[in-house]
């Protein structure tokens, strides 16, 4: 089936009634202005002054039309494939369980796989982690609360940032759905040793990606929102080893 509003290859599920793609309505043709939703229509540009987003869509949050695995992998497989044209259509509100459960589902598979990986690559690890079970179990179930602590956070550091440079133009529900949705690169980990590499390098790219369209803003402005918190954990981090050389000097001396 061809989408009549953004022209898209689709294989529709029963019952649904809106593209994977760009979110328009199958049962209307595209000279209906309420209901087109491609690429050329002003609502879903990344353009300063486009309006918050009517006709906005989200496979994951059409699971009710599409089931739990095609809205799952419709979402990872368009964040990671055409993120602008997906975070220039996913919705701005509507609370925040579904996306932090997304990133929770995505993120907490990457780490897990991570993990395995580094264990797997290293025979003594694998021997401990052999040897201690319950290691092992305690580290499954605590990388989805690691995780949850991390998404939350890296959202209200990047909200404060786009504050900080004037680049907030939406609520902070805004910020964290974009977040929760850049989770996919994480999956990367699956590919051994530069797998993460490339996962932290895409990430970046798509979260840039979704913050400038979500607040409306320059890419430049939202590649620094991305960028500051990391600088100013750093800046933290050497500064502090900074002080603990000094007071070694200072004791020792």
């Amino acid at each position: 089936m061809i989408c009549p509003h953004c022209g898209e290859q689709l294989t529709p599920v029963e019952g649904q009634k809106y593209c994977s793609f760009c979110g328009g309505n199958l049962e209307t043709g595209p000279t209906d202005p309420e209901t087109t939703a491609s690429k050329d229509n002003p609502r879903f540009s990344a353009d300063l002054n486009r309006p918050r987003r009517p006709g906005a869509y989200c496979p994951w949050e059409d699971q009710e039309e599409l089931g739990f695995f095609p809205a799952i992998t419709q979402t990872v497989q368009q964040s990671l494939l055409k993120p602008r044209d997906f975070f220039d259509k996913i919705p701005l509100d509507g609370g925040y369980i579904q996306p932090l459960l997304y990133a929770l589902i995505v993120a907490t598979l990457g780490e897990m796989v991570g993990i395995l990986w580094a264990f797997s690559l290293d025979s003594s690890l694998m021997e401990k982690l052999n040897a201690f079970g319950n290691v092992a179990a305690l580290v499954a179930v605590i990388t989805p609360l690691f995780v949850f602590i991390r998404v939350v956070l890296t959202a209200v550091f990047f909200h404060v940032s786009l504050y900080l440079l004037g680049g907030v133009h939406e609520d902070f529900e805004a910020t964290f759905r974009v977040s929760c949705y850049a989770s996919a690169p994480e999956l990367c980990s699956i590919i051994p040793v530069v797998g993460g590499i490339l996962g932290m390098i895409w990430k970046f790219y798509i979260t840039v990606v979704g913050l400038e369209s979500a607040h409306r803003i320059e890419w430049w402005r939202a590649s620094l929102a991305v960028l500051l918190p990391f600088v100013v954990c750093c800046a933290a981090m050497a500064g502090g080893f900074w002080l603990m050389l000094t007071s070694i000097g200072v004791a020792s001396g």
